[in-house]
């Protein structure tokens, strides 16, 4: 095992060395070299070197050094760098990326925004590039409490860790155990719930209390939940079917109505009830 971890730290100290070589030729205008050590770089070693390879490549791609003059071929390093990189943005705060790693992705986004051939693309890339930005901001203006803080909230609930930290202090009263409990067996359902409830909180704080748009939200929130309830219900029978005793049948009873009063407490809203 040592002899793995020793290995594994010689290919990234190989893969660092390869780009920072490429960067000098391609600072001396040696653009065939550069180009040579990034394609080298991009085949191995850890994520971040060859993130930078294939951003690299991109780069001189676009600006037609070392090779023809191609957004196409800067296109597909730049998505290269993009799927390499695709885990920064929700895991940003806890795996604690290099500066140099974010600014690049930011960069590539940036890029794709630019580059990519349909507009849902484009647009994903620039809310990609501008969630990051906002992300690396807002950490770099962050004390060491406010990072303590930020940190213990995704631990705390790891599905936030693509939201803003003034976003992610709305989920102080939510029960992400029971969220991320649920999302396993509902995962696009749980998802929107997220998205409806920092809405909802949303609104409420904007507006100063409930106005009709907060409850609308309330009541797309209701709707939403209904799958979640439907299973609830279906299992509370299936309970009740196999229980011997009638102090069996009273405990899955008593089971449903506790987690519908939990679901109903994690959604701020009224009982939800029967659809």
């Amino acid at each position: 095992m040592k002899t793995i971890f020793v290995w594994l730290a010689m290919m990234g100290i190989l893969a660092a060395s390869i780009t920072d070589e490429a960067y000098r030729a391609y600072r001396a205008h040696d653009d065939a070299k550069a180009v040579a050590l990034y394609e080298k770089a991009a085949s191995k070693g850890p994520h971040t070197q060859r993130i930078k390879a294939e951003y690299n490549l991109g780069v001189m791609a676009i600006r037609g050094r070392g090779m023809s003059k191609s957004r196409a071929e800067a296109l597909k390093h730049f998505r290269k760098a993009a799927l390499l990189g695709q885990g920064i943005l929700p895991t940003y705060e806890r795996t604690h990326y290099p500066k140099e790693t974010v600014k690049i992705m930011i960069e590539t986004y940036r890029y794709l925004a630019r580059l990519e051939t349909d507009a849902t693309s484009r647009k994903r890339a620039k809310r990609n590039a501008e969630a990051l930005q906002r992300l690396a901001e807002e950490s770099e203006s962050m004390t060491r409490q406010e990072r303590d803080e930020a940190k213990a909230r995704l631990h705390r609930c790891p599905e936030a860790g693509n939201l803003t930290e003034a976003r992610r202090r709305m989920l102080d009263d939510f029960d992400c155990a029971l969220y991320h409990r649920l999302a396993r067996r509902f995962p696009e359902t749980m998802q929107r719930h997220l998205r409806l409830y920092l809405a909802y909180q949303e609104r409420m704080r904007d507006v100063g209390g409930i106005d009709p748009v907060a409850r609308e939200i309330r009541t797309k929130m209701m709707r939403n939940l209904r799958p979640v309830l439907k299973d609830a219900r279906r299992r509370k029978a299936a309970c009740q079917k196999s229980a011997s005793t009638s102090k069996a049948r009273r405990t899955c009873a008593s089971d449903y109505r506790n987690f519908v009063a939990e679901l109903n407490g994690d959604a701020q809203i009224q009982p939800v009830g029967r659809p």
